[in-house]
């Protein structure tokens, strides 16, 4: 068998996973394969993790403690404290632009709130499969558009940096349990948020955005 046999019988098995409703993009489901644990039996069923799904095994003790319903929203504990919530059609569109590339890759976008609830958004800034966007970046634009929006007359009410991880949340179904891959805001993305947040006089909301259907936001 040649080199080319060998490769698609080694990628038919990176995505040769049963998903419970259809299957994402095969990108997504590799990066999930290489970060699974070799002892999750192959035939074991995938279901991506989006809210309602999250709710249910919060409140069967289905996922991590980390995860708390309130009565009102859900919140991931850790070194900081995250809300959770369904995508938007808004979040939907970022997440369509990080994944119409070859490569996965990060994508940012921020955004100003009006009190008038007028929206003003940069242009889409992208990165790497990792990483995207640096605070001095984040920061002129910020400082540019704050200051042509208050000229025009407008009061502002916050500031958003939303950003897209490329890579899925789901849940395993197994003989034996439930196993739970989670994302969400790394300790990273946090330090970025911080060190711009020092320099605004406004409320900063930073968010990532999971393509798997939810959405992670911390206020600044």
């Amino acid at each position: 068998m040649g080199l080319r046999g060998l490769a698609q019988i080694f990628f038919t098995q990176e995505i040769q996973r049963k998903w419970f409703g259809d299957e994402p993009d095969q990108r997504l489901v590799r990066k999930l394969n290489s970060i699974l644990p070799e002892t999750i039996p192959t035939d074991a069923e995938l279901i991506q993790l989006e809210y309602s799904l999250l709710k249910k095994l919060i409140d069967a003790d289905g996922v991590s403690r980390d995860y708390k319903y309130d009565g009102e929203s859900i919140v991931k504990s850790g070194s900081f404290t995250q809300t959770v919530n369904p995508i938007s059609d808004r979040d939907k569109d970022l997440i369509a632009e990080g994944l119409s590339g070859r490569d996965l890759r990060e994508v940012l976008r921020i955004s100003i709130l009006t009190e008038s609830n007028e929206w003003y958004h940069s242009d889409i800034i992208t990165g790497s499969e990792k990483l995207v966007g640096d605070p001095i970046t984040i920061m002129d634009w910020i400082h540019e558009h704050t200051f042509y929006i208050r000229k025009l007359g407008h009061s502002i009410r916050s500031l958003h940096i939303d950003h897209v991880h490329p890579s899925l949340e789901v849940v395993v179904v197994t003989d034996e349990k439930l196993i739970s891959v989670t994302n969400g805001l790394s300790h990273s993305d946090y330090e970025v948020g911080l060190k711009v947040s020092e320099y605004q006089m406004y409320p900063l909301f930073l968010s990532a955005i999971l393509p798997s259907g939810l959405k992670y936001t911390i206020g600044l």
